[in-house]
């Protein structure tokens, strides 16, 4: 019996690799009640007509002011930031700009602000890969004026050596310390004590101590 082989060839998607494209936020330090920028930029495109991102921050700490995009054609924002060009746009560079605003009673410490690609692709329809990183923005209380407490001797001073005075700030939360000298006190002298009694043809002597 005759064997005949038959060979079916089909199509398939793509994706189009491009060794190291990817989308970092960059990461920005902030004290509460500040407003404070973050961006998205893109590196090592290949080539993208479309482009879709996810985007979340904390919300315990940022509220947000304005996104908006930039760079690559047709851009938008709304809950999701996407880009829809008539060809390959091969830019790199700035593609998203978040503002927020740091909340008065945020938590002290790093809010995260996070990207995810959801959809990526060039003029053909073929996906394009991309590695994504993370920012945040560091919260950090408002400056303000130190009030100091009356100050503990951490070291006394003696007659012959300098001493050491610590100051506390007395504002909430905050935990700066200032220290200052305190003067050796000098000698105090008492009174006077014979230690040799005198002769007829010697003298004699007499010492007083510090107190």
């Amino acid at each position: 019996a005759a064997v005949v082989c038959v060979m079916l060839m089909g199509t398939m998607a793509t994706t189009a690799f491009a060794a190291g494209t990817a989308i970092a936020v960059s990461s920005a330090t902030a004290a509460q009640g500040e407003n404070v920028t973050v961006t998205v930029n893109l590196s090592g495109n290949p080539g993208m007509a479309m482009l879709e991102l996810g985007i979340s921050y904390d919300t315990t700490r940022l509220e947000k002011v304005s996104f908006a995009a930039s760079g690559l054609p047709g851009g938008m924002v709304n809950e999701s930031a996407v880009w829809i060009g008539t060809g390959d746009s091969a830019y790199n560079g700035t593609i998203l700009t978040l503002n927020f605003k740091v909340l008065d009673n945020a938590p002290v410490g790093d809010a995260e602000v996070e990207v995810w690609v959801k959809s990526a692709a060039n003029w053909n329809e073929d996906d394009i890969s991309i590695s994504v990183s993370s920012g945040k923005i560091t919260v950090t209380k408002p400056a303000h004026n130190h009030i100091w407490d009356a100050g503990t001797v951490t070291t006394a001073a003696t007659c012959e050596s300098a001493g050491v005075k610590t100051f506390k700030c007395t504002v909430a939360e905050c935990t700066e310390t200032k220290t200052e000298p305190i003067p050796a006190t000098g000698h105090t002298f008492g009174e006077w004590t014979e230690t040799k009694a005198p002769t007829c043809t010697d003298k004699g002597s007499e010492t007083r101590k510090c107190v």
